[in-house]
């Protein structure tokens, strides 16, 4: 029998040091591990987020900037055409995604707390009788939206089956989608647009030559999430700080305040 060798004690102190490094490469980050600056990206989708508004950059845009700068990161703001954003967050050239809906951009990892509600409503010119009840009353419309966005459930499979059928739905990308489809309804290019209520009510207070709108019949209130990339390995630390945060009765107040500066 060949007897066991003890192994010579450089050997095992080699062995621990390269267990300790292994341990310490793969252990989870900490709060100190937190980026500095987090880029995220969005668009144009005013009172939510604005681009050209020096000091006043939206009302979702300034709450997580407070909440970010209490735990000493800087919120940088990229405005794109949302599927570029969408897709500069999933392949990891951004951070993440400042307002994000569930289902809109898989892959990320999203807040479980909302940053806020938003209303999705059918809107047509004054002198149209029109009314949304359900999807039933898109037939024989042509309905006009933003390309990628996430309007829920019964609304997107509606636009995915069509989003082909030009005599059905037209989709715009690119910037100041909210005006365009405006100008487009009034020039009666499309029938029915489709837009978050706070959005369209501010773009025409904010447009010279905005044109009147009729509310048509909306959806539910749906929440709506900031999205971080699942490439930086810091993410769901900084989520579950997110979530703590968001939750907050002071945070509550503090969008209340905010929210009633945008009217």
């Amino acid at each position: 029998m060949i007897p066991l060798q003890t192994p010579p004690m450089n050997y095992v102190l080699l062995l621990s040091a390269l267990l300790l490094t292994s341990v310490s490469v793969q252990a989870e980050p900490t709060p100190s591990d937190l980026p500095s600056t987090l880029t995220l990206g969005a668009t144009e989708w005013c009172p939510y987020t604005c681009s050209n508004r020096a000091g006043a950059p939206g009302i979702v845009a300034e709450y997580l900037q407070h909440i970010l700068q209490s735990e000493g990161i800087e919120l940088d703001v990229m405005f794109l055409p949302w599927s570029r954003a969408v897709s500069a967050a999933r392949s990891g050239q951004l951070d993440g995604l400042l307002t994000l809906v569930a289902g809109e951009a898989g892959g990320l990892l999203m807040t479980q707390t909302p940053t806020m509600f938003h209303q999705d409503c059918f809107f047509t010119t004054p002198d149209s009788d029109w009314q949304f009840a359900d999807i039933t009353s898109l037939q024989g419309i042509l309905l006009g939206a933003v390309k990628d966005y996430g309007y829920g459930g019964r609304i997107d499979s509606y636009i995915a089956s069509r989003r082909h059928d030009a005599s059905h739905v037209l989709l715009l990308n690119g910037r100041q989608p909210e005006l365009r489809l405006q100008k487009m309804l009034a020039s009666q290019r499309i029938q029915v647009y489709l837009s978050d209520r706070n959005v369209a009510g501010w773009t025409q207070r904010q447009s010279t030559d905005s044109t009147p709108l009729r509310n048509a019949g909306c959806e539910a209130e749906v929440p709506f999430f900031l999205g971080l990339s699942p490439l930086r390995r810091w993410s769901k630390t900084l989520l579950e700080m997110l979530n703590k945060r968001l939750a907050s009765p002071a945070s509550h107040q503090l969008l209340r305040k905010i929210a009633a500066e945008y009217r």
